[in-house]
């Protein structure tokens, strides 16, 4: 994904922004101990702190633990493999904007939820800094957690629906039903979990209306539209996207073909009503199969492919 980060530096390096693509190396200038107090406990739980952090998706967590963290110390856009093309200036960029908080939601218009894979706000945004209180006392649980496993089961998430009710697969020869993947995929997601209890919650004692900070302060795009927009044409099948991506252009004069013209649809489409473009990983891979950025990733090089689609 390194060259999708070079593409993002040099379209908006001219905008006067700064792209920073941080890592865990000891000796790394992007070490994001060089950004963050790493031993404050209010900021990183334990496990953290000293690498503990374990499960099938510990970088997706760990990655988790410092979005927020880096939004509250500077401000602008958490970003996780995507190339964003938000309207940034227009809203938490903009002073005199009522909006302080850029996603999307994967809600509807009575039950708002956002993706954690795009954040963006001010700095010191007091909706995100209750957020990330709540997840870190989330890992705080029964003397310190080493992963999220059984996390959707906490009390201080209670009554905060699952994620997604209607999914099952089976994996080497056993069949997950939708309670246990609704399961699964709110351990997996639970950042966004506390997100949404916090959308929700009012507090008296803290002078906090969730639902009212919610209607005024957001500007949340629709998820579809705004980043996952090929999926729409392709029926979330990663392999008939990344076929379709892979395709030759039509040569000069010649008409293009009935998955050439698709392709091309699709492009236009993205490029045109999009802001972004999300490249799923983690365990969407285990409920749907392989998507489109996982077989990038598996096919070294075709991501980059002169004259075809991508």
């Amino acid at each position: 994904m390194l060259l999708l980060e070079l593409v993002a530096h040099r379209r908006f390096f001219r905008l006067g922004w700064s792209i920073r693509v941080l890592d865990l190396l000891p000796s790394s200038p992007l070490n994001v101990a060089n950004f963050l107090h790493l031993t404050d406990p209010d900021s990183f739980p334990p496990a953290f702190v000293d690498g503990r952090i374990g499960g099938d998706h510990a970088p997706q967590h760990t990655s988790d633990l410092v979005r927020l963290p880096l939004l509250l110390m500077y401000g602008g856009v958490a970003d996780a493999n995507r190339r964003p093309r938000p309207p940034v200036d227009e809203t938490v960029g903009n002073p005199a904007s009522p909006y302080e908080v850029l996603s999307y939601n994967i809600g509807g218009v009575e039950e708002r939820s956002l993706t954690n894979y795009f954040l963006a706000s001010r700095r010191n945004n007091p909706f995100f800094a209750r957020c990330h209180r709540l997840l870190v006392a989330l890992w705080a649980a029964d003397g310190g957690k080493v992963s999220t496993d059984g996390m959707h089961d906490s009390p201080l998430l209670r009554g905060v629906p699952l994620m997604g009710g209607e999914f099952e697969f089976e994996e080497n020869g056993r069949r997950y039903g939708p309670e246990e993947v609704s399961e699964m995929l709110t351990d997996y997601i639970i950042q966004g979990q506390a997100i949404t209890m916090v959308m929700g919650l009012i507090d008296e004692e803290d002078n906090w209306n969730g639902p009212a900070y919610v209607a005024k302060h957001f500007y949340a795009m629709d998820y579809m539209v705004g980043s996952q927009l090929i999926n729409e044409f392709t029926a979330w099948n990663g392999q008939r996207a990344f076929d379709l991506m892979s395709l030759s252009l039509p040569h000069p004069g010649e008409p293009a073909g009935p998955d050439q013209k698709l392709a091309g649809e699709i492009v236009e489409a993205c490029l045109r009503t999009s802001f972004g473009f999300k490249l799923a990983h983690g365990l969407i891979i285990r409920v749907l199969g392989e998507t489109l950025g996982s077989l990038w990733r598996k096919h070294e090089g075709s991501f980059d492919v002169q004259w075809t689609y991508v």
